[in-house]
């Protein structure tokens, strides 16, 4: 075990934070804590390094714990120093010994023969001997090696290793103390939304990095592709206690399913009995039955009552499917001939693609290939481009940006829509927003005074009253906790009209996305499909330490829109799409009958040791279920016991179905 929170309380200004908060995170853990924008997250992080104090409760860490975290700032006294400098400050003790090292070689080769015996050599060989043994111990053969490869990782070129780092930027500032962090042995690593600072490649050497570590990982993040990759343990703030579930986000997402149904049948059933117990005091409290009346009322007045799980529930609707003014064309956007630069830079040539009715098409690429210009351009607020992007019949843009422009700060929520419609009466307004999530006096908060999520709500709010029938949007999530993100993504799937997006959420763009627009190379390639399907068509791959790594897929289902077509297509004057479908029919060869005969057979072996499993695994939720009911906390033994049989029966599960989907495939379907 490498820290404990055992009954932590804390509260900030009078307000609790912290009630009776307990959890553990063991040896090569890595752990997810999640919650709610504002649940405590950060309060957790800071009592854990020590910058604040548990009014209750204790934190029991291993004794000179090794903890590691990324600072908001770079020391000033850094500032002047070249990147490659900074990240060699910390292992200037390697380069010391190499120093002595070659002291050493040089002086002993110097010594003339007739000196090996003398104690001057001795003394040196020794010493040298020793030195070579620590420097070895120590990683400092490998330290350069490794240094060039983490810094390639997070994204930083060979012509940046001699630039000060007051010429970078905060977030690559932050990359850079995350390559310290990643380059030093630590027990514990804490990262606090790392996604927000790297792109899709850094984060794919993060993830790889992770996984290969033994360190353990405290990880606060909203991006569940990369919690899926990489957690083997979720901590989930909430009501001011954490709950611990084993496995990765989407193993979270269905445990915490099965407990919450568990607890609304148990508290529907306290309130139930209260019901009936009150009912019985009323009639019978000053009758023959009197005193077992009062015995009953006694016994409620003392009984604990449970909170509604439902005020907790992650299953809140937002509703965009209504305000559609006008039906588009068929076709939403035809694009030929592309060409985008600024100055020499060029950002994309020869580049074509239509978008039709009802598709919800991504734009994605690294950080600078042009996608938020690409946007612009569609919009028509960028129009120096060679080329021609022809805007289809009926088709009305709602366009949402970044940085959450558009809302007047002064203004109550209401007021927003009203400037629209002036002919709305209050109920009908307050009626509307509350399809975004704005309940009762939230109507009438300051916009100054919303949070991020709010903004983005308030927003989408005004651009569907506005009539849109085609939704513009650049990074909808980046103001989003995972909760929040759920709750958008669902809405999207279910607008009537059509959306073209930004994102570099991964797990986003494979629950919402119909096809995406790939910004690569200087090139625009389309793809049908969401993320995990290009990832697989595209056949791309991180490659680190000169092996191949595949990049895990999040668990997700396909789009619930009916009917959507199938994403952007390239234009007729263009290259073909390399995700053309391939069938593998055309080059597969018929099987004997006796090797179909040994498929067959092999498939329903492996479906049975599959159902065998899947059964275990559910039973094993069911004791994780009942165990968060009934108050009696499993040992530790037991706990370890169950937790590590559950990620054995998720491995061998998943190793039964590529087993299974291979033999299929072999069998013909």
């Amino acid at each position: 075990m490498l820290l404990s929170f055992n009954k932590v309380s804390f509260s900030f200004a009078s307000q609790q934070i912290l009630k009776s908060a307990s959890f553990i995170i063991r040896d090569n853990s890595k752990a997810a804590l999640i919650g709610r924008n504002g649940s405590g997250k950060t309060t957790i992080i800071n009592l854990i390094k020590g910058a604040l104090t548990p009014e209750e409760g204790e934190i029991v860490k291993k004794r000179d714990i090794k903890l590691g975290y990324v600072d908001q700032h770079i020391e000033e006294r850094f500032e002047s120093l070249e990147l490659l400098d900074y990240i060699k400050l910390d292992f200037a003790h390697l380069y010391d010994q190499e120093k002595r090292i070659k002291e050493l070689e040089h002086e002993i080769s110097r010594m003339k023969d007739g000196f090996e015996n003398s104690a001057s050599y001795n003394s040196m060989m020794e010493e040298y001997s020793l030195l070579i043994d620590r420097y070895e111990r120590e990683g400092g053969y490998t330290l350069n090696s490794r240094i060039n490869s983490v810094l390639n990782g997070l994204g930083f070129s060979p012509d940046e290793y001699s630039k000060p780092l007051a010429k970078f930027s905060g977030g690559m500032k932050t990359r850079a103390q995350l390559c310290k962090l990643l380059l030093k042995e630590f027990d514990l690593i804490i990262l606090d939304e790392p996604t927000n600072y790297l792109d899709t490649d850094s984060l794919e050497f993060l993830e790889a990095n992770l996984k290969n570590s033994r360190t353990a990982a405290l990880i606060i993040s909203h991006d569940r592709y990369f919690l899926d990759s990489v957690v083997d343990r979720v901590l989930y703030l909430y009501n001011k206690q954490i709950e611990e579930f084993p496995g990765n986000y989407s193993d979270f997402s269905e445990i915490f399913e099965v407990r919450q149904n568990e607890r609304i049948d148990e508290y529907d059933r306290q309130q139930d009995f209260i019901k009936k117990t009150e009912e019985f005091y009323l009639k019978y409290k000053a009758g023959i039955k009197s005193k077992m009346a009062r015995g009953r009322k006694k016994f409620i007045d003392r009984l604990e009552r449970l909170n509604d799980p439902r005020i907790y529930s992650r299953n809140v609707k937002l509703d965009f499917s209504s305000n559609v003014a006008m039906e588009s064309g068929r076709v939403i956007i035809s694009a030929s001939g592309l060409k985008k630069a600024f100055g020499e830079k060029l950002l994309f040539e020869n580049a074509g693609f239509e978008i039709e009715r009802g598709s919800i098409t991504g734009i994605i690429g690294g950080n600078g290939a042009g996608k938020t210009t690409l946007l612009k351009m569609i919009l028509g607020q960028d129009e120096s481009f060679e080329g021609e992007i022809k805007k289809g019949h009926n088709v009305f843009y709602g366009y949402q940006d970044q940085l959450l422009t558009g809302l007047n700060p002064k203004n109550r929520v209401i007021d927003e829509i009203w400037d629209i419609k002036r002919l709305m009466t209050e109920g009908e307004l307050r009626k509307y927003l509350a399809k975004f999530l704005f309940m009762g006096d939230d109507v009438f908060k300051s916009v100054g005074s919303l949070s991020g999520g709010e903004k983005s709500r308030l927003i989408m709010a005004k651009i569907i009253m506005g009539g849109a029938n085609t939704l513009v949007l650049d990074e909808p999530t980046n103001h989003l906790d995972i909760e929040s993100k759920e709750v958008l993504e669902q809405a999207l799937v279910n607008f009537d009209g059509t959306i073209i997006f930004v994102s570099h959420d991964r797990y986003f763009i494979d629950k919402v996305a119909s096809g995406l627009i790939v910004i690569s190379d200087k090139k625009i390639k389309c793809y049908n499909g969401n993320y995990s399907y290009y990832r697989e068509k595209s056949g791309e791959r991180y490659s680190a330490g000169g092996s191949n790594e595949t990049v895990r897929q999040a668990a997700t289902g396909k789009s619930d829109k009916k009917e959507a077509p199938a994403g952007p297509s390239e234009k007729a004057d263009q290259p073909a799409s390399p995700t053309r479908e391939y069938s593998a029919a055309q080059d597969r060869q018929p099987l004997s009958k006796n090797a179909e005969r040994l498929l067959k057979s092999e498939i329903e072996k492996t479906e049975a040791l599959i159902a065998e499993n899947e059964n275990k695994i559910t039973e094993i939720e069911r004791i994780f279920a009942a165990n968060a009911l009934n108050g009696k906390p499993l040992s530790y033994a037991d706990l370890e016991r169950l937790n590590g049989e559950y990620a054995a029966c998720k491995k061998a599960t998943d190793e039964l179905y590529e087993k299974w989907q291979q033999a299929c495939l072999k069998l013909g379907g």
